[in-house]
């Protein structure tokens, strides 16, 4: 991926503000400070604006609120930047992302996030470069990581606990909506008194197959857990006749989180059971 330097560019005239919008919406996490004959002067990271505001400034005060530090640029001369080169690491096969969940989770793994790093370099106009600088990336739009696990799978009051986590990149959920695969489900009659979760939070018996989790703290939180027992789950009678026959079965879990801010994502985790032959 190349960025052209100029949309990162910016001058002491721009605001705090815009400097914030410009960092969200270019993604590469800095923006460049560069001095109005257009050579460059410094980096501006959201950590730079963070303590100019603990400082005192507003979002209305202009970058020339910045301290004035002499950056030096190894390997390349100090005129204009004419690009931003950045190269992402990762791709399960080929080294090249195939698609948003190898940026969101290790592997096949729903619950193991993936780091995502990029390599920045700077070319000046007289060809001249600096050497390979790793940078973290931010991914927008990873579902939460999901893990689940059953227990007492071959009787007839089975347990069922999943987790989810948020993303790093992402924000606080403030409601869980979790659905169960077809060979797992709800008992409405027994619901009420066989869910739980690991914080304070309200339940709802959505549909054989589906409930949702709200009431959670206003702030929402990074992580929930749904633990189902006392007959409010069962697993299916195929399921259960092939467990008796001493094989394993999979099981399923999606869960979709409702952030704080922004939109709704999702990420299905399995988990199994191994029978012991009656």
């Amino acid at each position: 991926m190349v960025i052209n330097a100029v949309a990162v560019s910016v001058d002491r005239q721009v605001s705090i503000r815009e400097a914030l919008r410009r960092i969200d919406e270019k993604g590469a996490g800095i923006l460049l400070l560069v001095r109005t004959d257009g050579t460059f002067e410094r980096t501006v990271t959201d950590g730079d604006i963070r303590r100019l505001l603990l400082a005192g400034a507003t979002l209305d005060d202009r970058l020339d609120r910045l301290a004035q530090i002499q950056s030096l640029v190894l390997n390349a001369p100090q005129l204009p930047v004419s690009e931003l080169r950045v190269a992402l690491n990762g791709g399960k096969t080929t080294g090249v992302f195939q698609n948003r969940e190898d940026l969101c989770f290790r592997g096949n793994s729903s619950s193991k996030f993936n780091a995502v790093n990029s390599l920045v370099k700077f070319y000046g106009h007289n060809g001249k470069n600096t050497t390979d600088t790793t940078v973290k990336a931010k991914v927008n739009g990873c579902g939460p990581g999901v893990t689940g696990s059953i227990s007492g799978a071959q009787g007839s009051r089975p347990s069922v606990r999943l987790s989810a986590n948020k993303h790093p990149d992402a924000p606080n959920f403030k409601e869980l909506r979790v659905s169960l695969s077809k060979n797992l489900s709800l008992v409405e009659s027994k619901f009420d008194a066989g869910v739980s979760g690991s914080g304070s939070a309200s339940f709802e018996y959505v549909d054989s197959h589906t409930l949702r989790v709200y009431g959670l703290p206003s702030a929402g939180v990074d992580k929930f857990t749904v633990r189902l027992g006392k007959g409010a789950v069962r697993v299916s009678e195929r399921s259960r006749d092939l467990l008796d026959r001493g094989r394993t079965r999979k099981f399923s879990a999606k869960a979709k989180q409702t952030p704080v801010s922004g939109s709704a994502t999702s990420t299905r985790g399995e988990f199994s059971a191994k029978g012991k032959k009656h």
